[in-house]
């Protein structure tokens, strides 16, 4: 009676950890969509302040405000990023373990590319994170597979979130 109690504790210990694991994953996965179109604002503001500097004073002045306004509501990126990242470790704590275990020859840019790949997060949402290229992240997908011995066939994400 008593073994089957402290099984059936470690059994509700689990799942709720899993359950904890998961709301944290699909924390971060909406947080990594929030950063990506961040990212995207500062692109297109950038854009805006060049064309700014070709129009009269008095529209430039109107437009200047406007852009002031679009920025305090972005201006929290860097905090967020920070936030993503603590995130990013509790989740990848164990995985990280296992992973390391299973091929320590990985470097941590590609244990990092791996916890983002677990995530389900796509390479252009990754190197919006990474403030790289989309053709960078493929590269380093594609250097990743030769090191974790896949085949083709194999899907990496799959791969990776069975670990």
């Amino acid at each position: 009676l008593l073994m089957q109690q402290k099984e059936s504790l470690n059994k509700a210990r689990e799942a709720l950890m899993v359950a904890e694991l998961k709301n944290k994953s699909n924390e971060l996965t909406n947080f990594a969509l929030h950063l990506g179109e961040k990212t995207k604002f500062l692109e297109e503001l950038k854009k805006e302040l060049k064309l700014i500097n070709q129009l009269n004073e008095e529209s430039r002045e109107a437009r200047i405000k406007d852009l002031v306004f679009n920025v305090q509501q972005n201006l929290q990126i860097q905090q967020e990023l920070d936030e993503f990242q603590k995130t990013m470790q509790q989740v990848s704590e164990g995985f990280a373990k296992k992973l390391k275990t299973r091929f320590p020859n990985l470097t941590k840019n590609e244990e990092r590319l791996c916890t983002m790949l677990k995530l389900n997060l796509s390479s252009k949402e990754i190197a919006a994170l990474n403030n790289s290229s989309v053709r960078a992240i493929e590269m380093g997908r594609y250097r990743l597979r030769k090191k974790l011995k896949l085949d083709q066939e194999q899907n990496i994400v799959g791969f990776l979130q069975e670990i």
